[in-house]
């Protein structure tokens, strides 16, 4: 299991990111206040915010100790998840992934291009100037599958 402040980093990165909602997000927080002995007093922080503001203030005081390694994971986690149901914008998790990447959000060398990749690869095929739109969307599903998988 990832650590608290791992977690966190993520949820507060993903907040941001609109890859998760606020409900979602206060969500984890009253998950682990039921489930923990002593849970943090800023988990009941975020579970109280009354907006993205007041969660990111919470959630950033829980993040001293994070992995940026472990926090990447865990974002692809979550859009691979909403890929599974197919709720996905695949221009949205394309551009997701391309942030990641400038803000070294990375999982290795090869995923940096990937990441970097496939908005550009979406948007010439989506324009008709080159590439399959379908097949750049079956590309984004596999990245996600392949590293939601991995740790």
């Amino acid at each position: 299991m990832m650590n608290l402040a791992t977690e966190a980093l993520a949820y507060k990165k993903a907040l941001l990111w609109n890859v998760v909602t606020l409900p979602e997000v206060i969500q984890w927080a009253d998950h682990l206040i039921t489930v923990e002995d002593n849970p943090d007093p800023q988990l009941y922080e975020i579970s109280l915010a009354n907006n993205n503001h007041q969660a990111n203030d919470a959630l950033t005081e829980l993040t001293k100790e994070a992995s940026i390694l472990d926090v990447t994971y865990k974002i692809i986690e979550m859009l691979a998840r909403k890929a599974s149901k197919n709720d996905i914008n695949y221009k949205f998790t394309a551009d997701i992934l391309y942030r990641m990447a400038c803000e070294n959000f990375i999982l290795d060398e090869d995923s940096q291009f990937e990441m970097s990749r496939l908005t550009d690869a979406l948007y010439l095929a989506e324009e008709k100037i080159y590439g399959d739109p379908e097949e750049i969307k079956t590309e984004i599903r596999q990245f996600l599958n392949q590293y939601a998988t991995k740790k």
